[in-house]
């Protein structure tokens, strides 16, 4: 097993926090690290090889709040990079039509709202929809 770099946001052992791990094979400078406070995200500003880029791991509050969903997008504009990728636990069901064929009610759909306008303001795609358009 490789050795690796690790940069979390704790809330609490109980509840919430994120990681991001880096395998120690490639070159990478920490420019800003943006943590929230209640354990819901961590955004890292790093340049990895040449590129510069924004890379965070997200963990959704599992009630409707967009309020969240657009100060996190204001952390992400905030870094300034024109490549972004993150990942995580959002809490939402972008596609509630496949991915909640088992769900009596429509979960959180302002915050769903809140996350496509984002989506769209800072151009990103769900990599795994694309690529797996009709699984559940």
């Amino acid at each position: 097993m490789g050795i690796y770099k690790i940069c979390f946001g704790p809330y609490s052992s109980q509840a919430r926090g994120t990681a991001i791990p880096f395998n120690n094979s490639f070159e990478l400078k920490l420019h800003k690290a943006v943590k929230d406070n209640m354990g819901n995200f961590t955004l890292l500003d790093v340049t990895v090889e040449n590129s510069r880029m924004t890379i965070g791991s997200i963990y959704g509050p599992n009630t409707d709040d967009p309020n969240f969903y657009h100060r996190f997008n204001s952390k992400v504009k905030e870094l300034n990079n024109e490549h972004i990728m993150l990942t995580g636990d959002w809490n939402i069901l972008f596609n509630p039509q496949i991915d909640g064929k088992n769900y009596k009610h429509d979960n959180n759909p302002k915050a769903r709202e809140a996350l496509r306008k984002m989506m769209s303001e800072l151009k990103l795609a769900d990599v795994w929809r694309e690529e797996n358009p009709d699984l559940a």
